[in-house]
């Protein structure tokens, strides 16, 4: 089954949707350093006696296939919240409600007489990571790839790198290690939406439930974020945005503070997902067919 239903949410169409869009959010922030590169390029070719051109050059040959990877998802801040809201609302609405579909269907009581309800569960919920992980790596391996042959640069750090002086080992490991990060929380945010329908009975909330929690967080932050600073971080804890900020503090500072406090949000996450994982089985273990 686990197969079958991997299979299935890739061959979807809305999966190709998504790669689409994603695809074009990519395009738009890549552009945009890209400009950034030809301004420099420009200042390069007219400057004066009066301008430093070592400098400017090095801003120039630094824009390397491996800068604008790094671009992309980790220096600009907006393009990174825009991509992962973008896949939270991609992955709920083509997954996230594939559990309250069968439950509320023929096909579910179909399921129940074959196995039981655990391991029904428990198979459609590897499928769904096993999806969401595949589809996110794929997405990034296939970029990465394109920067490396058009940017150019070879696997070198750019010296405008953020991350430069570290191993190019290294470099790959914190480039792809954030995205691991982020790609935890968001398979950790759809998998609560697909074991809400143990209190959530209408479709589309549970489809838009990934994205209701990242923007609740933020909605919660707004409101109450500046009563006091104990309260300020101990909403920080609830907002991805805020998470990768940490993690970011914490390559650059190396302070473990900041490593504990970006991890508060995935372990949050994984304790709803595991509680609600608890009542759908013993409820809905007894009582599916009832």
């Amino acid at each position: 089954m686990v197969l079958e239903e991997f299979k299935r949410y890739w061959n979807s169409k809305f999966t190709y949707l998504l790669l689409l869009i994603l695809t074009l959010i990519v395009g738009i922030s890549t552009f945009s350093t890209f400009l950034e590169k030809m301004e420099w390029k420009m200042i390069l070719e007219s400057a004066d006696s009066t301008v430093n051109l070592d400098v400017i050059n090095d801003l120039v040959m630094g824009h390397t296939g491996t800068y604008f990877f790094e671009s992309i998802m980790f220096r600009n801040i907006d393009f990174f919240m825009i991509f992962w809201i973008v896949v939270l609302i991609g992955f709920g609405i083509n997954i996230g409600a594939n559990t309250f579909s069968t439950l509320y269907s023929s096909y579910g009581s179909i399921i129940m007489t074959r196995m039981p309800y655990k391991s029904y569960l428990k198979q459609t919920l590897i499928a769904q990571v096993l999806y969401m992980i595949s589809f996110i790596l794929f997405f990034f391996l296939i970029i990465f790839t394109i920067f490396l042959i058009i940017g150019g640069g070879g696997f070198q750090i750019s010296p405008i790198s953020i991350y430069k002086g570290t191993s190019i080992t290294m470099y790959i490991l914190t480039l792809f290690g954030l995205i691991f990060f982020c790609t935890v929380c968001v398979i950790l945010m759809v998998i609560i939406a697909s074991l809400s329908p143990i209190f959530l009975k209408n479709k589309y909330i549970i489809q838009f439930l990934p994205f209701s929690l990242t923007m609740g967080g933020y909605i919660i932050s707004y409101i109450f974020g500046n009563m006091n600073d104990l309260f300020a971080k101990i909403v920080s804890w609830i907002l991805l945005e805020s998470s990768y900020q940490y993690l970011l503090s914490f390559i650059a500072n190396k302070s473990y503070t900041h490593l504990i406090n970006a991890f508060y949000f995935p372990i949050i996450l994984g304790v709803i997902s595991l509680v609600l994982y608890k009542i759908n089985v013993s409820k809905l273990g007894e009582d599916y067919l009832c």
